[in-house]
């Protein structure tokens, strides 16, 4: 029943208890609760194989007013939480120990995260000590490159008024060539954004998707090339990034060689929503306090998996 109130105050979860049973326990007695439940599940959870495809991300927050990180380690698939871990500092050492303790015993074939630099590197080096024959497969998060895309065009666009710079302010073709680019596994979405361009556009992409002696990897990156063949005449805002998405575009598209593979790391930003940041913050005073409930909602959230007897 505690872990149905989720992202309310522990003295609110009080007030509730005594209106459904008339016993009135203290916010400190359900903190407690609460610690009992995260520790038992940390320690007798049933360990599975996993499906083999997980989103990583962290949090920053703070509690009582230190700065920490969250951790945390999804299945894609299931939406099993597989781990979370509170820390004061954050390094490659951190994240990649995080990483090979979430996924010892798992089956593994791609983790999804956004863009920062340092997870293809800690990737590698984990699939080594893991001794995985195949590497891992580093899907980047789709959402996150459109959405820095956009900031580009938005800055490039500022810059350019501002200084009287001689770039065309208008790209609304670069934007839904873009997003068209990443996604072709959807079909509403292939005429709403063919639909937003010019016709020469239109039939030219359209003899690209239409191709059947192509992967839809290749459609994706012929439509790309469209942009990328231009790079030097756009301001270098946008040309950074389109240079970005060049360097990175097999890991930007694993999904379309695996339908499975989710393109956006969207599950576990869910997964933070859900447990609500901001009361977590204000309701508990210590790292440890805040593993054992995070460990408590998983214990909800997975209740389809039994505690070891």
């Amino acid at each position: 029943m505690l872990m149905r109130i989720k992202g309310t105050t522990l003295r609110k979860i009080r007030d509730f208890f005594e209106w459904l049973t008339g016993i009135r326990p203290s916010h400190e007695i359900i903190r407690q609760w609460v610690n009992e439940i995260g520790e038992e599940y940390q320690k007798n959870r049933t360990v599975t194989a996993g499906s083999g495809i997980y989103n990583y991300d962290e949090q920053y927050l703070r509690i009582i007013g230190v700065k920490y990180y969250r951790l945390a380690f999804l299945d894609a698939i299931t939406g099993e939480t597989i781990n979370e871990m509170v820390v004061k500092e954050l390094s490659k050492e951190i994240i990649k120990d995080f990483l090979i303790q979430s996924l010892k015993g798992k089956n593994v074939l791609a983790v999804i995260t956004d863009g920062v630099p340092q997870y293809d590197e800690i990737l590698k080096v984990i699939a080594r000590e893991l001794g995985l024959e195949k590497k891992i497969l580093h899907q980047l998060c789709t959402f996150h490159a459109l959405k820095n895309f956009s900031k580009a065009i938005q800055d490039a666009i500022k810059d350019i008024k501002k200084r009287k710079l001689e770039y065309t302010t208008d790209y609304k073709n670069l934007k839904n060539t873009i997003k068209l680019t990443f996604n072709l596994d959807n079909k509403e979405a292939i005429k709403k954004y063919l639909k937003r361009l010019p016709e020469g556009h239109q039939k030219a992409f359209l003899k690209i998707i239409n191709d059947k002696d192509i992967t839809r990897k290749e459609k994706a990156r012929n439509i790309f090339d469209y942009i990328y063949r231009w790079l030097p005449s756009y301001h270098p805002s946008i040309s950074n990034q389109i240079l970005w998405i060049h360097n990175h575009w097999d890991n930007l598209t694993h999904f379309y060689e695996n339908s499975l593979i989710p393109k956006t790391n969207n599950n576990i930003e869910q997964h933070f929503a859900n447990t609500n940041s901001r009361i977590v913050k204000r309701t508990f005073k210590t790292p440890s306090g805040l593993e054992n409930y995070l460990f408590a909602m998983a214990a909800y959230k997975n209740k389809g998996l039994s505690l070891k007897t």
